[in-house]
């Protein structure tokens, strides 16, 4: 009677999905945004999927920042299959095009049991890996029906209140799911009020690929740290997944200093947001603020004190050619990635709101990184460095004490998995 249930749900979820799908593919026709939206996720581009025998391991990513997670696990799990991507978001698909990263991926369709079946029918899966909170109620039935799928990198926020029908939903689809590796000890109690699939703590892979420094990766810090030798600037500061109230945030610290001490930092922004209109924006900001702007290709001026770094997948090697870093999205919305910095030993700040991220979270717990919304305080903090002070942290040594989650996943797995051949579970 539950699978009965379980299934008509799904299915007339489906039929609803498809109707959406109908109304998406007219209004593609009148709206620029909705037909990017839509490339690339029609069944004709599914029907593309080479038909081979050869084994694939699923791993179902929200967008950029998921797949980095996913990567250590990857190389894990190569045994096993293939790697096969599904990505949600084209910024994903865009990162990866730029990076000229080597992986098989996918758009992921409208969220339909059609869809995914056929995906499921043309691809020998032998394990589904799901990062974090992609959730999808037609993926999940088809991938569980076809493969062992597993719930990676899961966490919920602490505190977060979620009604009767939520709750119900919420444990439906975390029902799937043959185990859940959770980030960390604190989300059994919250896991278990939801769902009674099998859970464990392994940590988070986010740290394991945050703190793997490639020879590409020091390769092309190195090439940023001599090109900022031509500005004549003493120390440089990294303003990472920028929006604009990161950098006039900045700009009030710098402006607490005196002439002499501001004089001697260098700002770079990598915007979140490379849209043209962002980054004029941004631009406008330091023009407020009579700072000299520049974009980080041109031909450099000594005056200059922000230069705009407006290029995709360069911010992780980036963070290795500065003294400090200031992460973005912490004084609007919500804070990016804590971790790349940390890598480099960088000293690491960000503004109040980083409630939703477990890792801001933790990091804060164990007074590895810094937050703070008065510029006043930054500033401060400002002047000590430029005076000789040392980063207040061992950082990289606390951070490698938290890596280790993608080998436990890969070992359980391996373990679980490695005697099967047929792809189901």
């Amino acid at each position: 009677m539950i699978r009965f249930g379980r299934a008509l749900f799904v299915y007339c979820y489906s039929i609803l999905m498809l109707l959406v799908e109908g109304g998406v593919v007219v209004c593609a026709l009148f709206s620029k945004r909705l037909a990017e939206f839509y490339e690339g996720r029609s069944l004709l581009y599914l029907k593309r999927l080479p038909s081979a025998p050869l084994p694939r391991v699923v791993y179902f990513c929200s967008s950029a920042g998921e797949y980095e997670q996913m990567i250590p696990l990857m190389g894990e799990l190569e045994p096993l299959g293939k790697p096969l991507l599904v990505l949600f978001s084209h910024s994903g698909r865009k990162f990866i095009e730029a990076r000229g990263d080597q992986i098989d991926y996918v758009m992921a369709p409208i969220d339909s049991v059609i869809h995914w079946r056929y995906f499921f029918r043309k691809v020998h899966v032998v394990a589904t890996l799901v990062c974090r909170h992609e959730l999808w109620p037609g993926f999940l039935y088809e991938a569980a029906k076809n493969s062992p799928t597993f719930l990676v990198n899961a966490s919920v926020q602490p505190g977060s209140k979620a009604g009767g029908g939520k709750r119900v939903l919420y444990g439906f689809l975390l029902s799937f799911f043959k185990r859940i590796f959770l980030v960390s000890d604190d989300q059994l109690a919250l896991f278990r009020s939801f769902s009674q699939v099998d859970l464990q703590v392994v940590g988070d892979t986010k740290y394991d690929r945050a703190l793997a420094l490639t020879p590409d990766l020091i390769q092309k810090a190195d090439d940023i740290t001599r090109a900022l030798k031509s500005f004549g600037k003493k120390h440089w500061l990294l303003l990472g997944s920028a929006w604009p109230p990161d950098l006039e945030f900045v700009m009030q610290a710098l402006a607490h200093l005196p002439f002499e001490v501001r004089e001697k930092w260098g700002v770079v922004v990598v915007p979140h947001d490379l849209s043209s209109t962002n980054i004029d924006r941004l631009k406008e900001l330091t023009d407020l603020y009579q700072s000299p702007c520049q974009f980080f290709d041109e031909a450099p001026k000594k005056e200059t004190q922000v230069l705009i770094l407006a290029k995709l997948g360069v911010l992780r090697a980036a963070y290795g050619a500065f003294d400090l870093a200031w992460v973005g999205g912490a004084l609007h919305e919500r804070v990016h990635n804590v971790l790349e910095p940390l890598a480099w030993g960088l000293e690491v700040w960000f503004g109040p709101l980083y409630e939703t991220s477990h890792e801001a979270r933790h990091l804060l717990s164990l007074k590895v990184v810094h937050t703070t919304a008065k510029p006043q305080v930054f500033a401060k903090r400002l002047g000590e460095f430029s005076k000789g002070m040392a980063p207040m942290t061992d950082v990289k040594a606390a951070v490698l004490q938290l890596t280790g989650a993608s080998r436990r996943i890969g070992e359980w797995l391996t373990r679980s998995l490695g005697g099967q051949t047929d792809g189901t579970s």
